[in-house]
């Protein structure tokens, strides 16, 4: 068994006041809420790849990247939100998913170093829809 601790340092005051999430739209559009920018410590124009284990196939993460990545924008002048704009990535994120468009995932504020890589894990198992009932 594997356990793991939320404490003080795991899990500080500052998580309990949101929660990171990514999004997934229709559109084409994968954004990052404010929670999960502070939490990632990433801005706008800073780049991120998306990371996919394939041997485990629903477990994806974010991986902060120097190059080679997709270049956050800020989704508004009024929050800290960042975004991309990918509508193939997201159909096919949505397909290794089993999940339909639109949806949001929790992000983990704790990062995993798996092969000299600081990944982000993306809590697939939390996946929701975010379509509004008409």
């Amino acid at each position: 068994m594997k356990f793991k601790r939320y404490n003080e340092t795991t899990f500080p005051k500052g998580a309990t006041s949101g929660t990171p999430n990514i999004s997934f739209s229709r559109s084409g559009t994968i954004t990052l809420n404010s929670v999960a920018v502070n939490a990632l410590q990433i801005n706008a124009e800073e780049r991120i790849e998306f990371i996919q284990d394939e041997d485990n196939p629903e477990d994806w993460y974010i991986l902060k990247s120097s190059d080679g990545g997709y270049t956050l924008r800020q989704q508004t002048e009024k929050t800290t939100a960042v975004m991309i704009q990918n509508k193939g990535l997201i159909t096919h994120i949505a397909r290794e998913l089993g999940h339909a468009v639109p949806f949001g995932c929790l992000v983990s504020v704790q990062c995993v170093h798996i092969d000299d890589m600081e990944l982000w894990p993306i809590i697939t198992k939390s996946a929701k829809s975010t379509a509004h009932a008409k």
